[in-house]
């Protein structure tokens, strides 16, 4: 409401000043310095006034909605820069847990070539035990064949040699004497 006693007034003021202005001088050529003391204290005042209409109406207006939009743009700036801030937290926690997760798997694969090379080593171990075993029975069973191959051979002999049949006890004799020269030829060859 105050602007418009304002504005009545600064009207009032000029239409003082026009018809001051016309009954004045209508004869005189206008110039823009030509004029009384009375002229330019109007126009003093009308300007004075105008400035405090605008100021008023037009300038806290729009001073208070420059100031909002730079409270704005501060609190924008603000929040992005806490944003910007919270990413960058995040990337770093993000990189630390995919260099953990990779150390982990690391770690785990390591220890799963470690199992499997120990599983492989144990069941060599055991292939070869059992290899040996096999081969240890496969001896015996060699020996023990030989030897009554040689025990057969050596009653053959025996008997064709003496010219009678040989009596299973005659047979049992010569045979462990037969396998015992064996035993100890052998053991002196090796």
């Amino acid at each position: 409401m105050a602007w418009f006693r304002t504005l009545i007034l600064t009207g009032a003021l000029t239409g003082v000043a026009v018809a001051s202005e016309a009954a004045h001088g209508a004869a005189e050529e206008p110039s823009l310095f030509s004029g009384t003391w009375a002229d330019a204290l109007w126009t003093v005042i009308a300007f004075v006034v105008l400035v405090a209409v605008l100021g008023k109406v037009a300038w806290r207006p729009l001073i208070e909605t420059l100031q909002a939009r730079q409270t704005q743009i501060e609190t924008q700036l603000t929040e992005a820069e806490k944003s910007r801030t919270e990413a960058e937290k995040l990337m770093a926690d993000f990189k630390e847990q995919g260099a953990t997760i990779l150390r982990e798997a690391s770690e785990r694969s390591q220890q799963e070539r470690e199992r499997a090379t120990e599983k492989a080593q144990e069941e060599i171990a055991v292939m070869r035990r059992q290899a040996m075993e096999d081969i240890e029975n496969a001896r015996h069973a060699a020996q023990e064949q030989l030897w009554r191959e040689a025990g057969d051979v050596v009653l053959e002999l025996g008997t064709s040699v003496l010219g009678h049949a040989v009596t299973p006890a005659d047979d049992g004799r010569m045979m462990d004497e037969a396998i015992a020269k064996m035993k100890e030829a052998r053991q002196g060859n090796a």
